[in-house]
């Protein structure tokens, strides 16, 4: 079930993110870049989560789905632990970069955390194509995510406090598995 739901190839991919984005640790992004006269700089390291994020996006939607759907075991529950284990690997292999402190490593976990769950909501609501959901984000971070004043903008959870983004983080999270389950569920309807 893994190899068809790509997830070798998804850990390949995101250890070569991590370790490219660990070489790169020094550069930054600027965001506000429409709505702050002068734009607040984002560390690259919480950019790194949202292409780590959309690699998982290929694994949420099953080739077999049908199959997972009618199985007699439940394939779902498999589905579901196989993508909680590659976030956490994921999560573990982000822990690894040497970029990151300790303070900085909560905040690229709810960076990552909240984009899995920008994700996984957009593919229960787009199928494919929901993949670049935390991608939209990013971009809209990059260009409004700040106030004139350089203030991050409410909705703009990579920049605020470590409290406030896993807080956030956490539940784009709840939202997306919930969001997911249920695509899942109209399926096995669909099927029956």
């Amino acid at each position: 079930m893994a190899r068809g739901l790509g997830i070798p190839s998804t850990l390949v991919l995101s250890a070569l993110v991590v370790a490219a984005f660990a070489l790169a640790s020094a550069l930054t992004l600027p965001v506000g870049v429409l709505t702050s006269a002068s734009p607040t700089v984002m560390p690259l390291y919480l950019v790194q989560p949202i292409p780590l994020a959309m690699l998982l996006g290929r694994s949420c939607l099953s080739p077999a789905a049908a199959l997972e759907a009618t199985a007699p075991r439940p394939a779902r529950a498999t589905h579901a632990a196989l993508l909680a284990a590659v976030m956490a690997l994921t999560l573990a292999m982000l822990a690894a970069n040497p970029a990151l402190s300790r303070d900085t490593y909560a905040l690229v976990t709810a960076s990552y955390v909240g984009s899995v769950g920008l994700l996984l909501i957009g593919v229960a609501l787009l199928g494919r194509l929901g993949v670049l959901l935390p991608a939209a984000y990013l971009c809209l971070l990059t260009v409004l995510g700040t106030s004139d004043d350089g203030q991050p903008a409410p909705w703009a959870w990579t920049l605020q406090p470590t409290p406030t983004a896993l807080t956030t983080g956490a539940t784009l999270l709840v939202l997306g598995s919930v969001a997911l389950a249920a695509r899942w569920r109209r399926t096995i309807r669909h099927k029956e």
